[in-house]
């Protein structure tokens, strides 16, 4: 007997969208380790910025090795901070691995900060930006819009 299955396809902007509602997304240049950054950020704003490793991105990526295209996983990690009695959640990507972005138009910033949630955006945002600054090796600390990312859907947990 032949029985039809059923294609069951996944709407990423369905997903993409809803997890991007009311959020904002920094990016933030400083070559330092992912570890080394968030223990500035957490002594500096006495936040408690934990590592997520089963929300470890994976990306399987294919790059030219002399001359042969060769598929490569790469690895980025997700730290999570959610703030108590608010709802708040901050997210640190780290963007870089061996050389390699998880958002490609964003290759030169090191780490995403994303913020979800009741966040008072404008004076808020004005002092993390300024207390990153202050972090030694911090370079940059700039907005990024997040409707002109493309790949968004590579920050999705």
């Amino acid at each position: 007997m032949y029985t039809m299955k059923k294609l069951v396809t996944l709407d990423w902007d369905d997903s993409t969208n809803s997890f991007f509602e009311d959020a904002k997304m920094l990016g933030v240049v400083a070559p330092l380790n992912d570890y080394n950054f968030i223990w500035h950020v957490n002594a500096l704003l006495g936040y408690r910025f934990r590592a997520i490793p089963e929300a470890t991105i994976q990306l399987l990526k294919k790059k030219s090795v002399q001359k042969k295209q060769k598929a490569m996983d790469f690895f980025f990690s997700v730290f999570e901070y959610n703030v108590p009695g608010y709802a708040l959640q901050h997210l640190i990507y780290h963007n870089q691995n061996k050389g390699e972005p998880l958002l490609p138009d964003y290759k030169h910033i090191d780490f995403i900060w994303l913020m979800k949630g009741d966040f008072e955006y404008d004076e808020d945002a004005r002092e993390l930006v300024q207390a990153l600054k202050s972090i030694n090796g911090v370079q940059l600390v700039t907005e990024i819009p997040i409707d002109k990312v493309r790949k968004k859907e590579h920050l999705v947990l």
